[in-house]
């Protein structure tokens, strides 16, 4: 068996995971109340290993010190996406956007290259990403503003994926790295709550609590997962096979949130496939 293989199995768990805490966020009604809250559980589940593991070594910590601040603009610009357009819709423009923007963003800091062949692949994943964004049937919603967030959520993944990568590269742990940075924006993000929630904070909480405990537990999981696949894999690889939760999403959304599915978005599910399929099928130079 090949040692990819369980890496990969983690990483579409972690996908579908993925797609899970974004359908919450969407179902909530308030998209920014349930992202920050999520990312406050995150750090309470994170403080533990992060008080027990060894600290970051040295060279992480410029990484980690951009964390919050890249992170900050990921949550508002999906949480204003989530509240101008379908997920069905948003979500497959903010994820496809990502892998081809990593594949560069990596190739110029990691020096990392890929072959013709997976070049090819990374390509046919965010042209499927992006044709399923097109093809959400009639109850699909997405004017320019919320194309516009979404657009600015994909490139916002992609800095901060190409950051954590490397912060966790050179960390020493990638779960340490993970735990902190999990804290560190947790900290951010209940400070963001309070202010933005003046007075509200219980009355929200009851009404929204336990999407919010479980979208951030199993949002957790699926970081540190991907966090440690970057440490095992090549960035451009790791976000093309994550950005899976698209069709995760597709199928949450028509299921769930009854938004529309149709024929396109299957043969862009297949071409989203054949993608994956090149990519895995040569090496990385």
């Amino acid at each position: 068996m090949s040692p990819e293989l369980p890496v990969v199995g983690l990483l579409l768990v972690a996908a579908a995971c993925h797609a899970c805490w974004n359908a919450m966020a969407k179902r909530g009604g308030d998209p920014l109340f349930s992202i920050l809250g999520m990312h406050v559980v995150s750090a309470v589940l994170m403080a533990g290993p992060a008080l027990v593991l060894p600290f970051p070594a040295a060279e992480s910590w410029p990484y980690l010190a951009l964390c919050p601040f890249l992170h900050a603009v990921y949550i508002l610009a999906l949480a204003r996406a989530l509240e101008a357009g379908d997920l069905g819709v948003v979500y497959p423009i903010a994820r496809g956007s990502a892998p081809v923007l990593v594949a560069v963003g990596s190739a110029w800091l990691a020096h990392e290259r890929l072959g013709l062949v997976e070049s090819l692949g990374v390509g046919l994943v965010g042209v499927g990403i992006v044709s399923l964004s097109r093809a959400g049937g009639e109850r699909a919603t997405a004017g320019p503003r919320a194309v516009s967030w979404a657009v600015l959520t994909g490139l916002s993944i992609a800095v901060y994926t190409i950051n954590d990568g490397l912060g966790a590269r050179s960390a020493g742990s990638a779960i340490a790295f993970g735990a902190w940075l999990h804290v560190i924006s947790g900290v951010m993000a209940g400070a963001w709550l309070t202010l933005a929630r003046r007075g509200e904070l219980r009355a929200s909480f009851r009404e929204r609590g336990r999407d919010v405990m479980i979208g951030g537990a199993i949002a957790t999981f699926a970081y540190v997962a991907v966090l440690w696949a970057l440490t095992r894999l090549p960035m451009a690889r790791v976000s093309s096979l994550r950005e899976t939760s698209v069709l995760f999403a597709a199928v949450i959304a028509w299921l769930v949130l009854g938004e529309g599915f149709g024929r396109r978005r299957v043969a862009s599910a297949a071409l989203i496939l054949v993608g994956l399929l090149l990519l895995h099928s040569g090496s990385v130079g």
